[in-house]
């Protein structure tokens, strides 16, 4: 449809095209391709789940609020493929790219 109509979704980015591949992968009935990893991913998260939470528990309200923020746009690099987070996912975890996030994070943000 893009093809004949390449405004029919609107202005079209990078959410709009990974969300939009998801739609087709369930229309035509695809199992999730990363379901095994995604799993790995969730066990290695549980396992630390405890740690992470006394440690955000420890924080000063501000210092804690910061750090969640800064966790969210780790999240966000990691999801949409960034090349520093594909190679760091090859050598580690999750956690580990969201604890590297976190420290190469500086403020102000694009959007403080």
């Amino acid at each position: 449809r893009l093809m004949e109509e390449p405004a029919a979704y609107g202005k079209l980015g990078l959410a709009n095209l990974l969300e939009l591949r998801e739609e087709c992968l369930r229309e035509f009935q695809f199992t999730d391709a990363y379901r095994s990893i995604k799993q790995r991913e969730n066990e290695a998260s549980l396992a630390v789940l405890a740690d992470l939470l006394m440690e955000l528990d420890s924080m000063p309200e501000e210092a804690r609020l910061c750090s969640l923020i800064e966790g969210v746009l780790a999240a966000n690099i990691f999801d949409w493929g960034s090349r520093a987070c594909v190679d760091l996912y090859h050598k580690g975890t999750i956690i580990e790219i969201y604890r590297m996030s976190r420290k190469k994070m500086q403020r102000p943000w694009r959007v403080d």
